[in-house]
């Protein structure tokens, strides 16, 4: 939110998809003039409005640990710059949510899910994991407290062209990143991909993304990484 140019805050729009279950929230982002971006929230899982309130992403457990919870309100960003919105009734008597671009084209979009492409544009599309692991998961993996190797990378993943993989050491925002071997996708895949990594840091995240070409498209639905304590630099030493 703090990211919004206030001074054009009567620019902002609000629509309600009610099949989907989205609050959309179209706004002008980091100094834009009219709305370029749309924060989605999600409220799937939940069927009461006292519900919807209530339950936040994460919440602190009666241990005092910071947990994730998967009934709640979810948020994310899309990048679409819209100017407007509307859920606009079709002839078949369907409810349907269209865009008004701000590109002046005079065009106006619905999101199809069948649809690979952006306007016959790529879509690149990207998606982070956590960044493994946290302090009790350590514990029971008995993996160590600092630095560890991170050997190997397993995942289920079907889709349509090359599969970009890129490690990160710490935080989303550090040099310290190794682009891993990409992967062909299939539709229906048999097994799982898997990718050496041979990647040392206190914790990592992966970046699983399309390869930037028409069409590309990719589903992930498992994932797992084989890590130990480091063998050369258990810690890193100075600061």
């Amino acid at each position: 939110m703090d990211a919004i140019n206030w001074a054009y805050g009567h620019t902002i729009w609000t629509v309600l998809d009610v099949n989907n279950r989205h609050l959309l929230i179209g706004a002008p982002i980091n100094g834009a003039t009219q709305p370029n971006q749309i924060f989605m929230m999600n409220y799937r899982e939940l069927d009461e409005s006292y519900a919807i309130a209530s339950q936040k992403a994460v919440h602190m457990s009666y241990a005092g640990k910071m947990v994730a919870w998967d009934m709640s309100r979810k948020w994310a960003q899309w990048n679409i710059s819209a100017n407007c919105c509307a859920v606009v009734r079709r002839q078949d008597k369907t409810l349907q949510v269209w865009f008004g671009n701000n590109t002046n084209t005079g065009k106006a979009y619905y999101l199809d899910p069948t649809n690979a492409t952006d306007d016959g544009a790529a879509i690149n599309s990207a998606y982070f994991t956590f960044f493994f692991v946290n302090r009790e998961m350590e514990q029971g993996l008995q993996v160590g407290s600092h630095r560890h190797l991170y050997t190997y990378l397993a995942a289920f993943c079907s889709g349509v062209g090359n599969l970009s993989l890129t490690a990160y050491a710490d935080s989303l925002t550090t040099a310290r990143i190794k682009p891993l071997a990409p992967r062909a996708l299939v539709g229906n895949p048999s097994y799982d991909l898997e990718v050496g990594m041979n990647f040392e840091a206190d914790r990592t995240a992966i970046k699983f993304a399309t390869d930037g070409q028409v069409g590309s498209t990719f589903f992930l639905s498992k994932m797992t990484m084989t890590m130990k304590p480091s063998p050369w630099a258990p810690v890193r030493g100075r600061i």
